[in-house]
């Protein structure tokens, strides 16, 4: 979802779309209004705050001036003692335009950083290497 929404200028002509009914200057024949129509559908405008929805899946598509303060307060409720992973999927279940990246840069900057422990290499090793050799020491 976030590719379509992968800069502010889209973000913006989506929302100019929904909430003014102006289309991008890039869709200016009827089949290329149609497919911007059919690229969005599901995209709604919320008057209120002044967002976009996805309402299929209730994400809301954030624009990228709010992107850190949005970080910063889901980190202080629902984000300590996480990994980057694992908070950038409790991300991307609530919002649209937040990229992994830009959450390992959130994470980094403001030392909130967990690095993962590192993994203990399993080795297997066979009980009885050679049954003769068994027999020849026992």
């Amino acid at each position: 979802m976030n590719i379509l929404l992968n800069t502010q200028a889209k973000k913006d002509e989506l929302k100019n779309m929904l909430k003014n009914k102006i289309f991008p200057d890039h869709a200016d024949t009827y089949n290329k209004i149609a497919a911007f129509i059919k690229k969005f559908k599901g995209f709604k405008y919320n008057a209120e705050d002044d967002t976009v929805i996805y309402t299929p899946h209730n994400l809301i598509v954030v624009d990228d001036e709010d992107e850190v303060n949005i970080l910063n307060s889901e980190f202080k409720e629902h984000g300590l003692g996480k990994g980057s992973n694992h908070f950038y999927k409790y991300i991307q279940n609530k919002y649209i335009g937040i990229t992994r990246n830009d959450v390992e840069e959130f994470m980094k900057t403001n030392g909130m950083y967990q690095t993962g422990l590192p993994k203990k290499h399993r080795t297997n090793k066979p009980v009885i290497a050679n049954l003769n050799d068994y027999l020849v020491h026992h």
